[in-house]
C-alpha cells in the first residue's frame, strides 16, 4: 500500500515551538489592563476633569466621551450615574451660545442679530442637535447664515477671496453688501468712484461695439 512506503504509515503532530513574548512587546499586550481605571475616586476625578474641560470649551463632547470610554471599564458603575447622563446630554452654556451665534453673524452679516433672530438661530441649532460643542455650533450657524440672501450678498467665499489676491479688497456699500467691485485703485471713497466710472465706461464700450457689429 502507498501509506507504507514512507514508514509505518502512522501520523504524528509536531510539537509546538517554544515561544516567549519579548519584553519590548509585553507592555503593549498588557496596555488595556493597565490603562483601564477601576471604579473609585481616581475614575471619578478623571470624569469630573473631563466635564470641567467641556464646560470651559477646552474639549468638545465627542472628544471627552472618547477619552472617558478609553479609560473606564465597560461595566463601570459610572455608566449608570447621573454624571454620565450629563455627559450624554451636554450642551454649550446659554451665554456662550449667544456669543458664538453673534460672532458668526458679525462674520457673515457684518452686524449683530436682534433678540428675535438670535432666539430663532438658537432654537434651530438645538432642534438639530448642534449645541454639543462650540466648534459644531459655530460651523452649523455660519453655514446656515451664508445660505441666506443677506449672507450671499455679504459673505466672501473662497472664489472672491482668491480674486482679492489679484484685484484688491472687495468693495461694499453702506449696508455692507458686496458691490462686485474690487479695490484696484485702493479702498477709499475716491477709488470706489473710479471703479464705478470705469465700469460705466466699459459698459458703454461694450454696447457701442455690439451696435457697430450689428450695423455691419
Amino acid at each position: 500500500m502507498i501509506f507504507g512506503l514512507f514508514g509505518s504509515g502512522g501520523s504524528s503532530t509536531p510539537d509546538a515551538p517554544d515561544y516567549d513574548t519579548p519584553d519590548a512587546l509585553k507592555q503593549f499586550l498588557n496596555y488595556s489592563s493597565t490603562a483601564t481605571m477601576d471604579d473609585g475616586p481616581g475614575a471619578a476625578d478623571f470624569a469630573e476633569n473631563l466635564f470641567k474641560a467641556m464646560q470651559k470649551g477646552n474639549l468638545d463632547q465627542p472628544t471627552a466621551m472618547g477619552l472617558l470610554n478609553s479609560r473606564l471599564a465597560g461595566n463601570s458603575s459610572f455608566y449608570g450615574s447621573k454624571k454620565f447622563s450629563d455627559f450624554l446630554n451636554y450642551e454649550v452654556p446659554n451665554e456662550n451660545q449667544d456669543q458664538i451665534i453673534q460672532g458668526a453673524a458679525n462674520t457673515v452679516f457684518y452686524r449683530d442679530l436682534d433678540s428675535d433672530d438670535l432666539s430663532a438661530y438658537k432654537t434651530l441649532a438645538e432642534s438639530m442637535g448642534k449645541t454639543g460643542s462650540p466648534a459644531e455650533l459655530s460651523n452649523f450657524i455660519q453655514t446656515r447664515m451664508t445660505g441666506t440672501l443677506e449672507g450671499q450678498n455679504k459673505y466672501k467665499d473662497d472664489i472672491r477671496r482668491g480674486m482679492e489676491a489679484y484685484y484688491g479688497m472687495s468693495h461694499r456699500n453702506d449696508k455692507g453688501n458686496l458691490t462686485g467691485g474690487y479695490g484696484v485703485f485702493g479702498t477709499g471713497d475716491e477709488s470706489v468712484k473710479m471703479v464705478e466710472q470705469a465700469n460705466k465706461e466699459m459698459g458703454f464700450l461694450k454696447n457701442y461695439s455690439k451696435k457697430k457689429m450689428k450695423a455691419k
